[in-house]
């Protein structure tokens, strides 16, 4: 069922749906929230699930482990994004310090870097950060270069 959002710049026609395996969010933008202008998006938005359905990979986007380092607190953060220059600027805006994106790894969908991401955040568990939880000692960087580096070193590491 698709429902319409209010964006920062106008309104979209939502819907989420299962393609290829994965739940996927599709949207399409509106010109304005009316009801001529719903229709027009809600048709938009059918040709596109229609046409991930009959290809599902055109529906699945790759999504990035990401490393990003803190050298003021001697931290490193793991995560995933699909977008992770987007995701690091988001991080940097809200710290006062100075950080670096020190590495991105692609996966073919969101599934592998979520499941890869959860991996790496149990490997590590011992050097968790005691403030964040996401962040880590930094002294984890030389074995995330040595064994974690690439998409191919963690799926081989996690079988």
């Amino acid at each position: 069922m698709a429902w319409v959002e209010k964006t920062k710049t106008g309104w979209r026609v939502v819907e989420r749906i299962k393609v290829g395996g994965e739940i996927r969010r599709f949207s399409v933008p509106m010109n304005d929230n009316t009801l001529e202008s719903q229709k027009n998006a809600a048709n938009k938005l059918s040709e596109r699930i229609g046409k991930a359905i009959k290809d599902p990979k055109t529906a699945v986007f790759p999504h990035f482990i990401y490393y990003i380092t803190d050298n003021e607190r001697n931290s490193i953060k793991i995560g995933f994004s699909k977008n992770p220059v987007a995701r690091f600027h988001d991080i940097q805006i809200s710290n006062c310090d100075r950080l670096e994106l020190i590495q991105t790894i692609e996966f073919p969908n969101r599934r592998m870097a979520r499941t890869a991401e959860s991996f790496l955040h149990k490997t590590f568990r011992a050097q968790v950060s005691s403030s964040m939880s996401e962040w880590f000692d930094s002294s984890i960087v030389n074995e995330l270069r040595e064994n974690y580096w690439t998409a191919d070193q963690i799926m081989k590491v996690m079988q």
